[in-house]
């Protein structure tokens, strides 16, 4: 194997591991995201569960006063019939009071089935604040990874950058260059193979993209020559 393609593997192998390391560190943001999206949606389910709840505590609240009024003009009537003389107005009075107490007792049927819905609400409040501060910590910790996680890609990025220049001695400027320039191409950025420099691979085809070469291609990698993939571009070494 040439010294060139020696040297470019180490190189390569390098830049590989720095794709994945940033490649993680791209997918920070999203996580994060992630996270605040899971604890926002939970969130809003209890605001949820708190304004149901609510609104049940006011239709209680209303159906209270509206007895507490009955109640009062009940007392008023009860008040009032000591004081009648006649027999029709007296029988005029209990049936107004008889009016109220059925009234009264609508409204407490009422209360006691809104009484109902209200212990159930508030089981929801309590289940969606549970759920929630499970979340909080659930958030907490996946946000401490993901801030592990960034530390860590960084130091392992900067350490690799280090090494990488020192490993470029040695290779001729216009093979770096290539290989620079095929590195950087958006068709090999968004392809799973990000690999700049491949083997010929069982001596007839790229290893890459895996077609078939001319025999005067495979005769310059035997050479030692930095050739091109005629399909995909790739630089190619003989492994010989």
């Amino acid at each position: 194997m040439q010294e060139w393609v020696q040297k470019l593997l180490a190189v390569q192998e390098l830049d590989l591991r720095l794709d994945k390391l940033r490649e993680q560190l791209k997918s920070v943001p999203e996580e994060q995201a992630k996270v605040a999206r899971m604890l926002g949606a939970d969130e809003a389910v209890l605001t949820q569960a708190k304004d149901g709840l609510k609104t049940i505590e006011k239709e209680l609240k209303q159906f209270e006063l509206e007895a507490d009024g009955l109640r009062a003009k009940k007392a008023d009537f009860l008040t009032k019939s000591a004081m009648i003389k006649s027999n029709e107005e007296y029988r005029a009075a209990l049936h107004q009071v008889e009016q109220c107490d059925k009234h009264i007792a609508d409204i407490e049927d009422r209360e006691l089935a809104v009484m109902g819905r209200l212990e159930a609400a508030r089981a929801t409040v309590a289940a969606a604040a549970k759920r929630l501060e499970a979340t909080k910590q659930r958030a907490k910790e996946m946000s401490a990874d993901l801030d592990t996680r960034l530390g860590n890609s960084k130091a392992q990025i900067a350490k690799l950058e280090a090494e990488r220049l020192p490993t470029l001695v040695g290779i001729d400027p216009g093979t770096i260059r290539r290989y620079e320039r095929l590195r950087a191409s958006p068709a090999r950025i968004n392809h799973p193979d990000h690999r700049a420099l491949v083997p010929v691979r069982d001596g007839v085809c790229c290893d890459r993209c895996r077609m078939n070469l001319t025999a005067q291609t495979r005769m310059n990698t035997r050479k030692g020559m930095p050739v091109p993939c005629e399909n995909c571009g790739t630089m190619l070494f003989h492994e010989g």
